[in-house]
């Protein structure tokens, strides 16, 4: 798992992150985008900035550092391709992830962990 920190957004209101994650069970990558706009107070879960957007497509201001991105994961992982969204979003039977019941979790929510997300304000 890893990830950048585009200059999209002023530092004082988020940020806007691109993230990704290599399995290590088959030979994908998942890319993914994250806008995130600061709070006045934690919500309910303590984050003063939970994500407000998460996309796997990317817009045309994205594209050129998702694409050097892929670059550098092709060639630390030769062969490795980009999971395609539609077996991202394929639903995974009888797992229960910690955001979501039994039979509603995504190959997407078992490879990637929002716990592992920032959060609070100055991490």
């Amino acid at each position: 798992m890893g990830g950048i920190c585009l200059p999209t957004l002023a530092r004082d209101v988020g940020f806007h992150s691109l993230a990704f994650e290599v399995s290590f069970l088959v030979p994908y990558y998942v890319l993914h985008s994250y806008r995130y706009l600061y709070l006045d107070e934690p919500d309910s879960y303590g984050n003063l900035f939970p994500p407000v957007e998460r996309r796997f497509e990317f817009t045309p201001e994205e594209q050129p550092y998702a694409d050097g991105v892929a670059h550098e994961i092709a060639v630390v992982y030769p062969g490795y391709e980009f999971m395609p969204p539609e077996v991202g979003h394929v639903v995974v039977p009888d797992v229960q992830h910690h955001l979501r019941y039994a039979g509603e979790a995504t190959i997407y929510d078992c490879l990637i962990d929002e716990q592992a997300l920032p959060r609070k304000k100055d991490a």
